[in-house]
Order: structure tokens, then C-alpha cells, then sequence
């Protein structure tokens, strides 16, 4: 999949790398600019919460400094990297993930506004073709664990599916 044809050349994105931390329901993430500038550092537990619609979590963060980073960094987990663009879509605004290495071909967009009392799921992009939100498949945690030829299977079946 190609990033978005409104989105400008060369817009400017964050390097996000992501360890899930074996064992566990957390994650050590870093963010770096495009010039590799660290942005922020934090440990980030999500949970879904049973009166919460499936598309809510709750998100608990953790802000690091460098010596606090250095040690968790050396836990083990697995990692998965992306590189994370702003776009804005008839006044709403989107994260989307275009996915570094074994998911390589993977792009995801998510909502960054609430939806507090709006219809679900909300007009989309011309290039979003599936919403994802409720599908657990798509969540950093399963995919982590996808190895490029599981991904791409995976991928495979999924499209012929949809």
C-alpha cells in the first residue's frame, strides 16, 4: 500500500519503534524526527475495559529519561518500527503508520479525534478500503509477532477476503 496521493512529498513523519516487552502487556516506545532527534521515550500499558466500546482503551504512559529508557530497553521484547505521518482529511485528523520491515506494505490510519455521539464508522479517506478498529488482528501487539512470510500470507488471504 502507498501513502496517501494528497499527502505532500517529503512530508515530514516520526520514526516510531515499538518493543512489547515479553511476558507482559507493556511497551517501550521511542520516537525520533526525521533528523533522528529523540522526541519522547515512554513505557505504555493499553487495556481494554469491558464497559468501554471496543474501539476505547485505556492508555497509561509513562514519560522516560535517558538512564530509565537504557535499562528497560535491555528487557527483552519484540520490536516493530513505523514511520508515523499527521494528515488532515476534511477536518479530521489522522495518524497514519506506513510499517518498516517484516510488515513492510502495511499502512494503517487512525483517528486521532473523539467520536463522543457521531456515527461509526465515520466517512473515510479515498485510500482507507477496510476499517480495522474493532479487528484485535490489527492491533501492535499481534503484529509484532508476524514474521514477513506470515505477513504476507496473511496479507494475501486477508485481501481476498475483504
Amino acid at each position: 500500500m502507498t501513502l496517501p496521493v494528497d499527502l505532500p512529498a517529503g512530508a515530514p513523519y516520526h520514526l516510531i519503534s515499538d518493543r512489547y516487552l515479553t511476558g507482559t502487556r507493556l511497551r517501550l516506545r521511542q520516537v525520533t524526527d526525521v533528523h533522528g532527534n529523540i522526541v519522547a521515550r515512554k513505557l505504555t500499558q493499553k487495556e481494554l475495559v469491558a464497559n468501554l466500546e471496543a474501539d476505547e482503551t485505556v492508555i497509561t504512559n509513562i514519560y522516560l529519561n535517558d538512564a530509565e529508557f537504557r535499562q528497560l530497553v535491555r528487557l527483552p521484547g519484540a520490536l516493530l518500527e513505523k514511520r508515523r505521518y499527521e494528515y488532515v482529511w476534511e477536518g479530521r485528523h489522522y495518524a497514519v503508520d506506513q510499517f518498516l520491515g517484516p510488515l513492510t506494505g502495511l499502512l494503517l490510519a487512525e483517528i486521532e479525534d473523539r467520536f463522543d455521539g457521531q456515527s461509526w464508522p465515520p466517512a473515510q479517506p479515498s485510500f482507507v478500503w477496510q476499517d480495522v478498529t474493532r479487528d484485535p488482528l490489527f492491533r501492535g501487539g499481534h503484529l509484532v509477532h508476524l514474521t514477513g512470510t506470515e505477513f504476507r500470507r496473511w496479507q494475501e488471504s486477508w485481501l481476498a477476503s475483504a
